[in-house]
């Protein structure tokens, strides 16, 4: 089994560990994977339901049914986190990118060690 994070980026705008966020008034979406071994995600859409109908067809089309919705937002920032190993990850939407890079990191490493982020972008 594969347990490698994804990620699905419907934007033109992505941010990679400690880039800069950039800021829009956009919506965006996390769904995992049926055995949680992989994160999809799909940022700076027009609207919730995009983003959920993105970063959702992604998953289906590597997993097939089963793929759930993690977390929806509006606005705030988006952090994404796993260790070396791909076995584990951490998701957090705070309000400043610093607040959820920290987060995502400290959800992480409660399963693994060196955690690092994979994404952080703010809406």
């Amino acid at each position: 089994m594969n347990f490698q994070t994804a990620g699905v980026l419907a934007a033109t705008a992505f941010v990679a560990g400690l880039a800069a966020p950039i800021s829009a008034t956009a919506s965006g979406a996390v769904v995992i994977a049926p055995d949680r071994s992989v994160v999809f995600w799909s940022v700076n859409q027009p609207s919730v339901g995009i983003a959920v109908e993105n970063a959702l067809g992604s998953c289906r089309a590597q997993f097939g049914p089963g793929c759930t919705v993690f977390k929806t937002f509006d606005s705030g920032c988006l952090a994404v986190a796993r260790p070396p190993s791909h076995m584990h990850w951490g998701v957090a939407i705070r309000d400043n990118p610093h607040d959820a890079r920290f987060e995502a990191i400290g959800t992480c490493a409660k399963f693994a060690p060196n955690c690092h982020t994979q994404i952080v972008n703010c809406e």
